[in-house]
């Protein structure tokens, strides 16, 4: 962890050629062929970043307990982003918690629209660009409370924080990824997403 943005020096050469020994009919492989090459595949993208049985256990045990209701594609982005965590996938479980968030948000406010209409929102239809002015909207609309906009805001800043690489603070990834994955489940416990929009 503490290497993913401080060991820039060291230069590696990568290459993976497993999809060339995958034949173009994958159903005439034997179970001891697939399992072979995904054995191949799986030490071509091994990491130092990569967990051991019992740190993934450690991790596993580190999460909220989830219970939530959404939607199929929110519940599989939201059990992809806990699995990135999970196995040590730092950034990705971070780009896929804002993503959920942003989501989250969108939902709320045409869920707004839909019940209210859109003539009480129509004066802030410029707000409506960028995540953090649409949190400030849910607010003013009294859509989510005070604490969970400063947890949206919270998730949405630390997720700028890793996608703008240079800003990174690689010794806090993993307790910043814990902390929004918990605000994210705590965001979707109280406001479950029961009806695509």
């Amino acid at each position: 962890i503490h290497q993913f943005m401080t060991n820039h020096d060291d230069v590696w050469e990568y290459w993976n050629k497993t999809r060339r020994e995958i034949p173009d009919d994958i159903n005439a492989l034997t179970d001891e062929e697939i399992i072979g090459l995904l054995t191949q595949w799986e030490g071509g993208v091994w990491t130092g970043n990569k967990p051991d049985k019992n740190q993934i256990l450690q991790n596993i045990k580190l999460l909220p307990e989830i219970h939530i209701v959404v939607t199929r594609w929110m519940m599989d982005r939201v059990k992809e982003c806990t699995d990135d965590f999970v196995k040590q996938r730092w950034l990705s479980s971070i780009a896929l918690t804002g993503a959920i968030c942003e989501y989250l948000s969108f939902y709320l406010l045409q869920d707004y629209i839909k019940q209210k209409g859109i003539f009480p929102i129509i004066e802030h239809s410029g707000s409506l660009k960028q995540q953090y002015d649409r949190i400030l909207l849910l607010r003013k609309l009294d859509l989510i409370s005070e604490n969970e906009r400063a947890d949206l805001h919270s998730i949405n800043e630390i997720r700028n924080q890793y996608l703008h690489i240079h800003t990174t603070n690689d010794s806090t990834i993993k307790n910043d990824c814990l902390d929004i994955i918990k605000k994210m489940i705590n965001l979707l416990t109280n406001h479950p997403i029961n009806h695509p929009n």
